[in-house]
């Protein structure tokens, strides 16, 4: 259950949460400079990135551009809704992880528009992390606001609205 998650992650030990948490998200953030070193210094590119996926960079633009403004509407809609004291609309009627949805379409995009085996390597590292991420993060919200947590949660899916993804 969540609760028991919850307690795990807190009783882990320093060097515990170090690897289990810190070390998946160092991976992430380096594998999501790659690209950005590769913009900033080209010869680095051909190292990185030795397989260019080139026709299918202009749909990995769209993906990372989608996945941008799905990210920052949803961050916009609930910074909105806590002014307001409110509960999330919005992208959240559907998603109760919009923003995450459109970092995962951004790494996507990236895969595709730099190819490259080291951000498709880093794939299944960034959204496992992610996802232990956020069953930590909604076992807290469960734990701070009980059946309507629970009852939001059973409506709402926890990333897209399509069958088995809930």
């Amino acid at each position: 259950t969540g609760a028991d998650a919850l307690s795990a992650a807190r009783s882990r030990s320093i060097v515990n949460k170090l690897v289990v948490f810190l070390l998946p998200t160092g991976v992430g953030v380096l594998l999501f400079l790659m690209p950005l070193a590769s913009f900033f210094w080209p010869p680095l590119r051909a190292h990185l990135f030795p397989l260019p996926l080139v026709g299918f960079v202009p749909t990995g633009l769209a993906i990372i551009v989608l996945g941008r403004v799905l990210t920052f509407s949803s961050v916009l809609q609930l910074r909105g809704a806590k002014r307001r004291k409110a509960i999330p609309s919005g992208w959240f009627r559907h998603s109760r992880n919009p923003g995450l949805v459109g970092m995962f379409a951004f790494y996507l995009g990236l895969c595709l528009v730099f190819g490259g085996p080291w951000l498709w390597l880093g794939v299944p590292i960034y959204f496992a992390n992610m996802h232990s991420r956020v069953r930590l993060e909604e076992a807290n919200l469960e734990a701070a606001h009980g059946a309507s947590w629970r009852s939001y949660a059973e409506r709402v899916a926890r990333y897209l609205p399509l069958p088995g993804l809930r």
